[in-house]
């Protein structure tokens, strides 16, 4: 953040969650974070990038911005190169230079000055529609990765748990049929109330660390919760079955079998 007092000479490269620049640079901008918002005056060329952009100060140079939603209501002496979903040309704004745009969706609202042209750059638009198209394309096979080696892990994770504490897996699992609605319920109050918690504890600079040790917490008890309905899911798709197995057979059939295959192995 650079404050409304301060001037800065030379480049400014910026980025983080939220970069503010209230003051003056008698040089070039670089800006990049999930808010941007620049009420103060650039000497040099700007270039801006983030989720929400809002440019309100006063431009010397070229202007060049990316952005979900981005805002232009300051006074900008060179020309403006803007891309995003939603580019609103508020009332007070004032380009003296072009106006370039590439956006699905343009607000040039009443009482804005463009002395240059206003020209929307097709090919530009062309191009981040067929990057966006192979991101998408890109990110399936990616998620269908993670999910297989999620999927692995837990079944791999699960095994573990069940070599090393069957008592306990047995207890657990035992326990889910007996009460279900009242469990489902207390694992849906359980993953709405806790994030919410946690998030409100995060808002406090002293609650950040409770938060984050909750968080963590919060998270090892869903991957230990899917672990054991998923022993519980098994037993119940394979349990009819060996129900059925053991009242056909009663025990001298049993002991007879396998005698059989005692012999049939000698």
């Amino acid at each position: 953040m650079v404050s409304a007092d301060e001037t800065i000479v030379g480049c400014l490269v910026a980025g983080g969650a939220n970069v503010e620049v209230l003051g003056r640079v008698k040089g070039p901008v670089r800006a990049c974070g999930a808010n941007v918002a620049i009420p103060g005056e650039i000497d040099g060329v700007l270039r801006a990038f983030g989720a929400h952009v809002v440019l309100s100060g006063t431009f010397h140079n070229a202007v060049k911005a990316a952005a979900a939603n981005l805002v232009l209501s300051g006074t900008f002496d060179g020309d403006v190169e803007v891309a995003g979903a939603r580019v609103t040309v508020a009332p007070t704004a004032v380009v003296k230079g072009d106006l370039i745009y590439s956006a699905a969706e343009l607000n040039l609202q009443e009482g804005a000055q463009i002395k240059g042209i206003v020209h929307r750059d097709w090919k530009r638009g062309e191009v981040f529609e067929k990057w966006r198209k192979k991101g998408i394309l890109a990110v399936i096979p990616v998620g269908a990765f993670f999910w297989f080696i999620s999927v692995v892990s837990l079944v791999i994770v699960g095994a573990i748990v069940n070599y090393l504490y069957p008592k306990r897996t047995d207890e657990v699992v035992a326990t889910i049929p007996k009460s279900v609605w009242k469990n489902i319920w207390f694992g849906l109050i359980f993953v709405v109330v806790v994030p919410v918690a946690i998030f409100i504890a995060m808002l406090t600079v002293v609650g950040i660390p409770a938060g984050l040790i909750a968080a963590l917490i919060y998270g090892i008890a869903l991957y230990i919760s899917r672990i054991y309905i998923g022993v519980w899911i098994g037993r119940m798709v394979h349990a009819p079955e060996v129900e059925i197995g053991l009242q056909a057979v009663s025990d001298e059939e049993l002991d007879a079998i396998r005698k059989q295959r005692r012999r049939k192995n000698e």
